[in-house]
């Protein structure tokens, strides 16, 4: 019977344990920014003006075509660790296109 309980609190520890692991690995690659940071951003803003407010993001999406460049940069909320903000913290995307800041959005 003890050892069928060791088994369970290990199989529920690797369960839960790894996933988690892995997402946290996965988040590591993210820049950390405040909205305080996120709030200074202005549409139309280069890249390199954006660079200087947030610092080098993670570059999720890129395509080019016929003198078209669409990049597309993610970054994640600093926080305090809590159970929600470790599973789910707040995403900003931005968009450049042509090295200008097309578009910004807060992933709630």
């Amino acid at each position: 019977m003890r050892n069928l309980i060791v088994k369970l609190l290990i199989t529920v520890i690797l369960i839960i344990g790894i996933p988690t692991g892995i997402m946290l690995l996965e988040q590591k690659k993210m820049p950390r920014i405040d909205v305080e940071q996120y709030n200074k951003l202005e549409v139309g803003m280069t890249l390199e003006e954006t660079i200087d407010i947030l610092g080098e993001g993670y570059l999720d999406y890129e395509t080019a075509s016929d003198g078209y460049v669409r990049q597309d940069y993610i970054y994640i909320e600093k926080f305090k660790i809590t159970f929600k903000t470790i599973y789910d913290p707040r995403e900003f995307h931005l968009r450049f296109i042509n090295g200008r800041l097309e578009k910004k959005s807060l992933l709630i």
